[in-house]
This record gives C-alpha cells, structure tokens and sequence, in this order.
C-alpha cells in the first residue's frame, strides 16, 4: 500500500536531451562522411600511375601504409570537429561550462566512433573495393549499424536477439557512452570512468579493423 521514497540530489548539470539525440543520430554521418571521402581519396592514390610512382619510392610498404592511415585520421578528424562542434554550438553552449566532463565523454564516444568509420574505410580502400562498394557500405552499413545500437531506437524497444547482437558492434558502445552522459547524476570520476571505458571498447574496434587494413 506504500512504498519509502528518496529524492537523489543530482551533483551536476544533466546534458540537454536535445544534444544526446543529436549525437545518437550523428553516428550515421560520421561512418558515411569517414568511408566516402576516405575511399575517393584511396582510389585516387589507387590510379596505375601514381601507384607505380608510389611503389618506386625508397619506402617500405608498412611505412606507406602508416602515411595513408595518417591521412585518413586527418579526414575523420575533419568529420568530428565538424559534426561535434555544430552539437556544442547549436544544442550544448551552455554545457560546456556546467556539465564539461559530461560533454567531453560525449565527444570522445563520437571521436571513437569517427575512429572505427576511419578504420573502416582504410580497410576497404586497402582490399581495392569500388567507389559503389564503398557507397553501400557507407549509407546501408552506417544506417544498419546506427540502428542496431540502439542510436534511432532505444535498446529497450528492440528484440533481445538484437540487442544481443549490438553489443558486439562498436556503435552499441558509443550509444552506451552517450546515453549515460546524459543521465549521470554526478560528474565523479566514479561516473565518468566506465563511460570513458565504453568510448576504449568502441576504439578497440577501430584497432582491430584498422591492423586488419595494415595486414592487407
């Protein structure tokens, strides 16, 4: 007939729902931007030529490969710092004063993120995929991934197979991260620490994706 109840004083300024979205949604644009730009510039340095020239060059094919990678962190960087930045400016100007570490584990979660996107298409610029490969893996993956994760639709909603299956793909990790930026109640490093942990698990998938490029 009655049930005690307890107010639990929040110690920090929660992020507005408004910016969680934002990002949830964000990981589709991060994995499409990363895979297609990263893949035109890989089937340009791909042409016979400047492939001939390139493997003339007094470098060994590990340090090539490094290079390109180099480049390609520089594009998904490009793709974070504009799709983060927009968030912050449009949805979370007044969170970076008030709620910082708060929306730091969200940048990382999207950096993560934009790591594995940049994996991705340095793997399939590797194997030597076509421009429409890499479109389809861009737009049907990233949205596939994206929706899997639970970034469209709450976890809750879907069937416990697929979630099941999420949590071996790196977008459930970035969700995860997200989602509990927004709800965390303190700005602790008790609170902060496992999700900067979920942002590690989802860049360990760009690790793994990205020695599989180096392998090729």
């Amino acid at each position: 007939r009655s049930v005690p109840a307890q107010r639990i004083a929040r110690h920090a300024t929660p992020l507005p729902r408004s910016l969680a979205v934002y990002a949830q949604f964000s990981l589709y644009p991060l994995v499409a931007f990363a895979v297609v730009a990263i893949s035109a510039l890989m089937t340009a340095l791909g042409r016979r030529a400047v492939r001939s020239r390139l493997a003339a060059a007094p470098v060994s094919g590990c340090s090539r490969s490094l290079g390109l990678l180099g480049a390609c962190l520089v594009i998904g960087a490009v793709g974070w710092l504009w799709i983060f930045g927009l968030g912050i400016a449009v949805f979370g100007a007044g969170s970076v004063t008030a709620s910082a570490p708060l929306l730091g584990v969200v940048g990382a979660a999207l950096g993560a993120y934009a790591l594995v996107a940049v994996a991705v298409g340095f793997l399939i610029g590797q194997i030597g995929l076509g421009r429409s490969a890499a479109n389809a893996v861009a737009n049907i993956g990233g949205m596939a991934l994206s929706f899997i994760a639970g970034a469209w639709v709450p976890s809750g909603w879907l069937p416990d197979a697929v979630v099941a299956v999420s949590r071996f793909t790196p977008g459930y990790w970035a969700v995860r991260a997200i989602s509990g930026a927004h709800t965390a109640a303190s700005m602790s490093a008790d609170t902060i620490g496992p999700l900067l942990a979920d942002c590690g698990v989802c860049a360990l998938f760009a690790l793994a994706i990205a020695c599989a490029g180096l392998a090729v």
